[in-house]
């Protein structure tokens, strides 16, 4: 993050940037997809309890480790506070983005389902793009200094073009999208769309290193979760995925895939403390910066084996803990 944007290194990790950005919108563009047919129930806001307990035995452990390791002095009282801000764990932003994503779905469902065509659906996705997703580009250009064209990274103050206000509401653009893709899915050839994904991501990462050049990396609205380059990246993969012919896949490697989809939640709320452990031997071992470049891939594969390792423990115990409660509660019913 802070070393100076120069060389065909930084252009490449730009690029793996630009795709592995689109992480969060592939996953409430397939919430969108998955669950654009839920209704305002009592049973569906049963579905959360899981991800609640998740997320408590996340914040326990993380906070546990803290004060292991940093010697933190917390009460009772200011541990319960650090879950219920969600600063407990170090990713928690991404529990309480979907906790209220998760409350408004009934209602999103029932504002896109009630739109009678395709256009009029077609209206919403792009209104919330315009809203959402534009002003992190439109807004992020400086008219103003001479030559910062030639070195965007001179200066951050920008001129507003359009509205920003609305950009905080990112998540109901992608989840939208996914209800949208999955009633009119793109009639285009695979082929044409994983061209489409490879330009995206690769044109958004030159974009990054120009803005960057010669200077650092910077959280501008154009290298964000909502910015309208993510949205082309994130939703061209997310076509191409979801037009694959799964049936070839073995019925034990769906199985093992879906258990898998079930621990990403808390293997990413874990992957914070690992982050730090990992991160922390790995620059020791390797203090030369090129040499650290070359052995990341083998520090992400070995922080997200931990984070889902552990999680699928904490899911297991989480399973076992509603299996008991669910017995608990049909020997009580039987009892009365």
């Amino acid at each position: 993050m802070t070393e100076p944007h120069v060389g065909k290194t930084m252009l490449v990790l730009d690029i793996v940037y630009a795709f592995a950005d689109s992480c969060v919108a592939l996953f409430l563009m397939m919430t969108g997809y998955l669950m654009t047919n839920k209704k305002l129930s009592r049973s569906y806001y049963k579905g959360v309890l899981h991800l609640i307990v998740m997320y408590i035995l996340c914040c326990d452990i993380c906070l546990t480790y803290k004060v292991i390791v940093y010697d933190y002095e917390l009460s009772v009282k200011e541990w319960a506070g650090r879950i219920l801000n969600f600063t407990a764990c170090d990713y928690g932003w991404y529990f309480e983005m979907y906790l209220g994503l998760f409350l408004l779905i009934p209602f999103l469902n029932a504002a896109y389902h009630g739109l009678d065509s395709k256009k009029k659906k077609l209206a919403l996705v792009a209104t919330m793009i315009v809203l959402t997703a534009l002003p992190g580009v439109l807004n992020t250009f400086n008219f103003k200094l001479p030559g910062w064209w030639q070195q965007p990274s001179l200066s951050r103050e920008y001129n507003k073009l359009v509205p920003e206000y609305w950009t905080a509401s990112y998540p109901i653009t992608f989840y939208f999208l996914g209800c949208y893709l999955r009633e009119f899915p793109p009639k285009l050839k695979k082929r044409l769309i994983a061209l489409i994904w490879l330009v995206a991501g690769v044109g958004s990462g030159a974009y990054f290193f120009y803005r960057f050049h010669y200077g650092t990396f910077l959280w501008d609205g154009y290298a964000i979760n909502s910015s309208l380059l993510n949205v082309f990246v994130a939703a061209s993969l997310f076509s191409l995925v979801v037009s694959l012919d799964l049936t070839p896949i073995p019925g034990w490697m769906k199985k093992t895939l879906s258990y898998l989809a079930k621990c990403t939640f808390a293997a990413y709320l874990l992957s914070a403390m690992f982050d730090i452990i990992v991160y922390k031997h790995f620059k020791t071992l390797v203090p030369d910066l090129s040499a650290q470049y070359r052995a990341a891939p083998i520090v992400v594969v070995i922080i997200f084996t931990l984070s889902l390792s552990l999680s699928a423990m904490l899911n297991g115990v989480c399973d076992l803990v509603v299996l008991a409660a669910g017995k608990i509660k049909k020997r009580r019913s039987r009892a009365r």
